[in-house]
């Protein structure tokens, strides 16, 4: 992922459990994260994205993730 520059009025947040520095968009239906290494590079799963100029993102599946942004609680859902 890109460092984000000083001045940017984009909105990242660390997550202190993994130290993955992750941008937000408060617009999204879903959250798109890098697949790691010890994934299968093969795209398994049932659904297609699709970027803005409809441009097709492979999917390589769906994982539960725990973040800890420093708030009460950690949160979780899935990516």
């Amino acid at each position: 992922m890109a460092e984000p520059s000083k001045h940017t009025s984009r909105l990242f947040l660390l997550d202190r459990k993994s130290g993955q520095k992750l941008l937000i968009d408060s617009g999204s239906e879903i959250c798109v994260i890098p697949p790691s290494p010890t994934m299968n590079k093969s795209p398994q799963s049932n659904f297609s994205l699709f970027a803005a100029n409809n441009t097709k993102i492979p999917a390589y599946g769906m994982v539960r993730k725990e973040l800890n942004l420093g708030l009460r609680r950690p949160l979780s859902g899935l990516s």
